[in-house]
């Protein structure tokens, strides 16, 4: 029987101006802290953006004085740079002077109580965490040295169900995406790409568990 963690996670999504580490830096964290499965099972079919702000969740744009970012993207961010958010506005709007961004998440992983934290993402071990990591500074890592990618489990189920990994990783990003409502408005978003971790790993878990006995 699989099931989740006793301690919660945390889902991370970043976006960056550009994909080499120490030369491009994020410019926006979304995160979401996934509870055990009692709580996690709050979290329903078409949960929309405005039920965001009865989760733990944490999402910041980053104003940098000097950064050098790509075109590519950019474009997939969709990021105003030039004009940024505030700090008053919705739970998918708020900016923050990048040292006082990272001083908020600081602040706000501090209030889970929780240390090392283990993070859920896609790519989150190879891409988001030494992201992050390259503009954390001196104060103490919070997370741990194990993650739950995404990726890895595409991979993993595409072997036990004998597909490809595209094909795979189609079908359960389409059933993650069916439930966040009015998702494409909100695509490369970070927070709202924290929450579609959330689904496709569900969904992961379930297609495990329901393929153990065949294929282990």
């Amino acid at each position: 029987m699989i099931t989740l963690p006793d301690k919660y996670l945390i889902s991370l999504d970043l976006e960056t101006g550009g994909i080499e580490v120490g030369k491009h830096v994020p410019l926006s964290i979304g995160a979401i802290a996934v509870y055990p499965e009692r709580k996690f099972s709050r979290i329903k079919k078409c949960f929309s953006v405005d039920r965001l702000k009865k989760i733990e969740h944490f999402y910041v744009q980053l104003e940098w004085d000097d950064l050098v970012v790509t075109p590519e993207a950019m474009k997939i961010n969709g990021l105003n740079l030039a004009h940024p958010p505030g700090p008053h506005k919705s739970v998918l709007e708020h900016s923050l002077p990048a040292e006082e961004a990272l001083a908020s998440f600081r602040t706000w992983l501090d209030a889970q109580c929780v240390t090392k934290v283990k993070v859920l993402g896609m790519n989150v071990g190879s891409f988001d965490l030494p992201m992050l990591k390259s503009i954390w500074g001196d104060h103490p890592w919070p997370f741990d040295y194990r993650s739950v990618d995404l990726n890895t489990l595409f991979h993993t189920l595409s072997v036990l169900q004998n597909k490809s990994f595209g094909a795979i990783k189609k079908e359960i990003s389409d059933i993650a995406w069916e439930n966040i409502a009015d998702s494409d408005q909100y695509k490369h978003h970070a927070l709202i790409d924290a929450l579609f971790n959330i689904f496709a790993w569900k969904e992961c878990l379930r297609r495990l568990e329901d393929g153990y006995e065949e294929y282990c």
